[in-house]
């Protein structure tokens, strides 16, 4: 995730107990609002099933700025 363009940062992963679900923040470059942001959460979810596929991991994109996307949509 940090290496995708448009990600500024991302935090540490914190597992649960059982270690088998991560939850984890990425950081966009510019607001909530931009139109990069909605493109790049698009981009993300658009490259979600190779990136499952290739590291054997399930993944959502989710939190406040993936909400308000798909509520606009």
């Amino acid at each position: 995730m940090a290496a995708t363009e448009g990600v500024v940062s991302v935090s540490p992963s914190r597992f649960n107990q059982a270690g088998d679900t991560a939850v984890f923040s990425a950081i966009p470059v510019g607001s909530p609002t931009d139109e990069k942001v909605k493109d790049l959460a698009k981009v993300i979810r658009d490259e979600r099933p190779g990136v499952e596929r290739a590291a054997g991991v399930s993944f959502e994109v989710a939190g406040r700025t993936a909400l308000d996307i798909d509520i606009a949509d």
